[in-house]
């Protein structure tokens, strides 16, 4: 007897454009955010992708592996009907597993204790602790005007010629809770070499 539940593939052949390791697919039929997708092209090996946009025109699909050499309009492209999941257990301890899953350490896949969803439930905002920990950055425009708490985050904006690596550096350096703080800017080596900049700056700046 067939489950009513069971996952139904569709495949489409041809996408509309890629852009990057994305993919748009026109006229997709119940397709669903996070659901897995195999890309087929012509002599290449096949591709997995996921749904992270449904339209109803265009379904946007991110592909997992480098699209050099892919031609969209000549692709298979496979909605397998169901959402990403993942093997989980005790015995994936000490493994190494790639971004898909697959493992690295030349050991045959986990079986698991079960197989979880990806996807996991939005957070109840209302359940939330209320922020109310203040963190001094040291800035009167942050603390008088846009006061930052434990637990919440401080986007700051720059532009070329703008102090913008001085001024997140200066918070993190001066903020009250300092254990309380973490900065990121841009990648994380440009991030090391700007605030070893600033403190160079700070420490041979007269006083």
């Amino acid at each position: 007897m067939k489950r009513l539940d069971a996952p139904i593939a569709r495949t489409y052949s041809g996408a509309a454009s890629a852009a990057g390791p994305l993919l748009f697919v026109r006229s997709t039929r119940r397709a669903k955010l996070g659901e897995w997708v195999r890309i087929e092209g012509e002599g290449q090996q096949n591709r997995r992708g996921q749904v992270i946009d449904v339209g109803t025109e265009i379904t946007v699909i991110q592909v997992f592996e480098d699209t050099l050499g892919l031609k969209p309009a000549q692709a298979s492209i496979t909605l397998a009907g169901e959402t990403a999941t993942t093997v989980v257990g005790k015995d994936l301890l000490g493994r190494a597993l790639s971004g898909t899953g697959e493992p690295l350490d030349g050991l045959p896949p986990s079986i698991g204790e079960a197989r979880l969803p990806i996807w996991g439930a939005p957070i109840n905002p209302i359940r939330r602790q209320h922020p109310s920990d203040f963190i001094e950055t040291g800035v009167s425009a942050i603390d008088g005007m846009n006061t930052l708490v434990r637990g919440q985050k401080l986007p700051v904006f720059s532009a070329p010629g703008l102090p913008g690596v001085e001024l997140a550096a200066d918070i993190v350096e001066n903020a009250r809770p300092a254990s309380e703080v973490a900065g990121v800017l841009r990648s994380r080596s440009s991030w090391r070499r700007a605030r070893c900049r600033y403190r160079r700056e700070r420490e041979t700046r007269p006083r």
